[in-house]
């Protein structure tokens, strides 16, 4: 059975770039960005910063 999405299964999504990035992308770069910068908003620049900076370093 699938369990719920929580705050942060979404958080880490919204934190990778691969989805913008992948050949075809699954999201645009623009809806990334305006993704991005709403999360932001929400948990500051920092940690978001943190999350993206995480899923690069797995790339």
């Amino acid at each position: 059975m699938d369990q719920p999405w929580t705050a942060s299964d979404v958080r880490q999504i919204l934190t990778n770039p691969n989805y913008c990035l992948s050949n075809p992308p699954v999201i645009t770069e623009e809806k990334w960005i305006e993704a991005g910068v709403k999360l932001i908003s929400v948990i500051g620049p920092e940690q978001y910063l943190w999350m993206v900076l995480d899923h690069l370093k797995r790339s």
